[in-house]
This record gives structure tokens, sequence and C-alpha cells, in this order.
């Protein structure tokens, strides 16, 4: 298969001085407050907020931060060149494309469809842009966009990881696409947060070619 805004808010510091916390109320706000700032950056997942050095390449177009993509290319067009110059040749990295939009953007219900993951990827590889990686380990083979008609733009996004401890042994993944968390897949490894990313937008279009819908999506 395969929509998050940002503001900001000003206030006058009051002078005065607040009464110290009890202990346990001191204690819950240093543990709550962490949580909060991991769920609002959560937002940042599926847009270029995460580095902004992540070179795709998908068909004829070159993608940057939501460029749209014709539907008969996304649907059909082997699997995108993912490219980071800043890639360390001794690293291994994580590779992965999602669609945060499923079914649609407005009730995004199979948050997130798997489209492609890709682990071990060697350092050299990710900085030339040597997609499909070799010598990796494919953990979800690349899956094209098919988003479906009347649902809009739906947003495609890469994402690297950077492997600190070097390669991984990874568990097989779940073997529906439907529901996947990168989040929670890079916290299963250690992986933190990603180092790049980029995205596109993909709408259907009636006059393309139709080779896969999401009805042949394993929803298992």
């Amino acid at each position: 298969l395969s929509r998050h805004a940002s503001f900001g808010t000003s206030a006058k510091t009051a002078q005065c001085h607040s009464p110290a916390l009890p202990p346990p109320v001191g204690m819950m706000l240093r543990l709550l407050v962490p949580s909060l700032l991991a769920v609002a950056s959560a937002a940042e997942l599926y847009s270029c907020d995460y580095g902004a050095n992540l070179t795709v390449t998908f068909g004829d177009y070159a993608v940057n931060c939501g460029t749209p993509i014709p539907y008969a290319t996304a649907h059909t067009a082997p699997a995108p060149s993912i490219a980071f110059a800043d890639a360390d040749l001794a690293s291994s990295y994580v590779v992965a494309m999602v669609d945060p939009d499923a079914p649609s953007p407005d009730a995004p219900t199979y948050r997130e469809v798997r489209h492609w993951l890709v682990g071990n990827v060697a350092g050299a590889a990710l900085r030339d842009g040597a997609s499909p990686f070799v010598d990796a380990t494919t953990l979800s083979a690349f899956l094209n966009p098919a988003p479906p008609a009347g649902t809009g733009a739906h947003r495609y996004v890469q994402l690297v990881y950077s492997q600190p401890g070097g390669p991984i042994d990874f568990a097989p993944v779940a073997a529906s696409v439907m529901s996947f968390n990168v989040t929670a897949f890079a916290e299963q490894y250690g992986l933190g947060v990603p180092i790049a990313s980029n995205f596109f937008k993909t709408a259907y279009e009636d006059t393309a070619t139709v080779v896969g819908d999401l009805e042949s999506i394993s929803m298992a």
C-alpha cells in the first residue's frame, strides 16, 4: 500500500516560585516526560526529519521529501535505489520502507504496511546505493505500492537504521505485511532511531495497469 504537522507555542515566564513537588510526584514526572517526548517524536518518523542525506531513486524519479510518483511507475518499477553517503564502510545497516497510510490516510488501521525490510546491509553497498542489496539479509522482499482507489495519496517512507553491534541474526518477521511496527522492530534489535529518511507519495490512478492491489497482500 501504499499523511502530520508541526506547531509551536510561546508564553511569558511567570515570575513566581512553585513549591517543590513531593518526591512521589516528582518521580512520576521524571518517568512520564521521556515517554511523552518519545511519543511526540514518533510523528517525525514518516517524514524527512531523520537525516537529510538519504538518496532515493525510484524508476526515473529522484525522491525528495514527498515527491509524487505516478502510480504506473510506483506499482511496477523494480525496488528503488537507496544510498546513504555518510554510511560507514565498516558498519552494517537496516533499510526499511513502510506505508503508514493504509488502507487510507484518514483511517490508517493497517499502519504500517511493510514494503521492504533488509538487514545486515554493508556500509559500502549502502553508500553506493547498490540495491537490491547483495550479501544482506532480506527479511521482507520489496513490495510495490498499491494504494486502493479512492484513498488519496499514500506516503512510502524509506528509513535507514545503524546496527551498532554489527551483523545481526534476525528472527523471521510475520508473514503478513499488515500492522508492522518498524519502531518496535528497531527497539527489538537495539537500533535506536533512524539515521536517515526520505519518502515519496503515490495515489491510485484508474488509467494505470494494475498488477496487484490491497486484496493481493496477505492479511493473515
